[in-house]
């Protein structure tokens, strides 16, 4: 997991991480982003634990 204390999605929307995240915690919004292509390849969201 990379630590950032804000994001910027693919329209240039800067987002702020308000509190530390785990991979225990719950009701996370996320995005994967692909390392080769350099882009975000996916966002979601989860109300389990981000590890699940």
């Amino acid at each position: 997991m990379m630590e950032a204390k804000k994001f910027i999605d693919t329209t240039g929307k800067v987002y702020n991480v308000r509190n530390e995240v785990t991979c225990k915690s719950t009701n996370v919004v996320y995005a994967v982003h692909c390392e080769r292509c350099k882009t975000l390849v996916y966002v979601g969201e989860t109300g389990d634990t981000l590890y699940q």
